[in-house]
């Protein structure tokens, strides 16, 4: 929480902010500069109950903030496809189970954005995730989803292809090795990768042994590691790399954004920590934009943004950041919007639901557009071309001088 709330001096306690990911669940209050706790997201957390989930949400309050859910509101960092089912039985669990004052979900792409500070909101970003890559691009603090990369090459598989090649017999735990994999890995530029040097390759062929569990030992080929890391820049027959997703992406952009999303590529998520893939998207970058299909993109020029914290918290701070303001929590969701109208005594009451409504629960695209307050005909009126200022501008021109 912040200072000033510790303090006692504000009287609205922090917001707590949560971020589901496919891996790991991060929370934390607003106005912090990083999570109170990052812990293992559950395997079937997307398709539990609502008690389930309810009773993952009182964990955290509990074990890791030790608050009570009644006295604070709740900002979730979400993807922009999350399922719809799932968000429905969040808000329920959060509403009806813990009695939580008050929701607002915000997308992750977003959320990232606001941590960078641009002042137009405007970016390329990559979340390198668990399950996967998914590319979003950010104009004007608006996601475009219309034109999302996704990729399935994620943490998930790299770990998959890591354990044929130095454990197929599975004796070491999933844990273990994503350990090891997070230790030993380093993405090398494309100029050493082509054209490797000496002490490079004298290198690739050293053995680590790593101790297990002072009984068992795996042997770890230092080759192996760069094999499975180099899967995420292998452009097969389906080019699912980085690079590429981020070129096409620019390509299906409006051309008057195109600069500006070059300008700030962000790389977010726990892949986006891995030693040099910072170099490494560049460079691919770069050797792409030489192709027949990339000619559009040359004048462009491609900067990765730095970010005040590490990669896989970014996400959490743009919610922790966002859901200071007081302006967020106009849009609330609470059991007063869900609830249901009931016709009692010739009168609209309002009255708690027995089941959240679903059609009330808002989502990125779902906030109604406002209605113009006077009608726009469809041809101009004699006035509005008498008053129009390239009429004025017309005959100031042609008085005397």
């Amino acid at each position: 929480m912040s200072f000033m709330a510790g303090l006692g001096i504000t009287s609205e306690k922090a917001a707590v902010v949560v971020e589901f990911g496919s891996r790991y669940t991060r929370v934390g209050f607003s106005g912090e500069t990083g999570p109170r706790a990052i812990c293992r997201t559950p395997a079937n957390l997307r398709r539990a109950s609502v008690d389930e989930i309810g009773e993952f949400l009182l964990w955290l309050y509990h074990i890791h903030l030790q608050i009570s859910p009644r006295e604070r509101r709740l900002l979730v960092v979400e993807e922009i496809n999350e399922p719809r089912e799932f968000r429905e039985r969040l808000v329920e669990a959060a509403l009806k189970r813990i009695a939580l004052p008050g929701l607002v979900f915000l997308p992750r792409p977003v959320a990232a954005i606001t941590t960078t500070g641009i002042l137009s909101s405007t970016g390329i970003v990559a979340q390198l995730g668990w399950s996967g890559v998914n590319i979003t691009g950010v104009i004007h603090g608006v996601p475009q989803i219309w034109n999302q990369q996704e990729s399935t090459i994620g943490g998930c598989f790299l770990l998959d292809e890591f354990r044929k090649k130095v454990d197929p017999n599975k004796s070491v735990t999933e844990d273990f090795l994503e350990d090891v994999i997070s230790r030993l890995s380093f993405l090398r530029s494309r100029a050493h990768l082509l054209n490797p040097p000496e002490t490079l390759e004298k290198q690739d062929e050293k053995t680590i042994t790593i101790d297990v569990n002072s009984e068992n030992v795996l042997n770890v080929k230092r080759s192996a590691v760069r094999d499975t890391v180099e899967l995420l820049f292998d452009r097969r027959a389906e080019d699912e790399t980085i690079s590429t997703k981020i070129l096409d992406l620019l390509l299906e952009s409006p051309i008057d954004n195109r600069r500006a999303l070059a300008a700030h590529i962000i790389l977010s998520g726990g892949l986006a920590k891995i030693k040099g893939i910072r170099r490494r998207v560049l460079d691919q970058i770069k050797g792409q934009l030489k192709e027949e299909r990339y000619k559009k993109l040359q004048e462009l020029r491609f900067s990765i943004v730095d970010m005040p914290c590490q990669s896989n918290c970014i996400s959490w701070l743009g919610g922790a950041i966002y859901a200071s303001g007081e302006s967020t929590w106009r849009t609330q969701i609470d059991l007063a919007n869900c609830a249901l109208p009931k016709e009692e005594t010739g009168e609209l009451e309002r009255r708690l639901p027995s089941k959240i409504d679903p059609s009330r629960i808002p989502d990125w695209c779902g906030a109604d557009l406002p209605e113009p307050k006077q009608k726009i005909s469809s041809t101009p009126s004699f006035t509005t071309i008498h008053n129009s200022p390239i009429r004025r501008m017309l005959q100031i021109s042609k008085i005397p001088k």
